[in-house]
């Protein structure tokens, strides 16, 4: 069984560290889980902007008296990546204030390549609730000293209005139900 789990070099709480582990004090002990231990603190460290954060080899030493082993591990954060702009072009700038708004990532927060994705997402969403199907969203990274420039970049299609229906083939549902339910969508993106 593990014993302990001793995390140094570290700023953010151990407790926390020890959370994301799969390796847990007090369950039983596999060797063969230390790599991705590293690599799940890697991403974690990561994911907090630190993006230069070196997560040394687990190391581990077991009493083979009590049949228990302490885990130790050594961390190197670095300094941490904040975003220090976030830019939408090829909008308007009232469609560009509303989307700065929605979007998850703020300046000031520790950069993270999933919110970056998940970002781009929420403003492609945006945009084909109202209509636009042909269109793409880029986005440009630059990081300068622990400080990340993020710039959403959309390229505007055409926008698509749904027309008048034709309603063929029903036997069982009746013509004025149909045509009650898709006139609610006729005319709009």
């Amino acid at each position: 069984k593990t014993r302990s789990v001793g995390i140094s070099g570290n700023t953010l709480p151990s407790q926390g560290l020890k959370n994301v582990m799969l390796l847990k004090e007090g369950e039983y002990f596999n060797p063969d889980i230390l790599d991705r231990n590293r690599e799940t603190l890697q991403e974690f460290y990561q994911a907090l902007g630190y993006l230069d954060a070196v997560i040394h080899e687990i190391g581990y030493k077991i009493d083979d008296q009590e049949g228990r082993a302490d885990i130790s591990v050594v961390v190197q954060e670095g300094a941490r990546t904040l975003i220090s702009s976030i830019d939408i072009r090829g909008v308007q700038t009232d469609v560009r204030e509303q989307l700065l708004s929605d979007i998850p990532v703020k300046i000031g927060d520790p950069y993270n390549e999933m919110n970056i994705s998940d970002a781009r997402f929420r403003i492609i969403d945006s945009f084909v609730s109202e209509g636009f199907l042909n269109f793409d969203v880029t986005v440009q990274r630059s990081i300068e000293d622990h400080n990340a420039s993020v710039i959403f970049t959309v390229i505007e299609g055409t926008k698509v209005i749904i027309g008048n229906t034709v309603i063929a083939g029903n036997q069982k549902t009746r013509y004025e139900v149909i045509r009650r339910e898709i006139e609610k969508d006729e005319g709009r993106p």
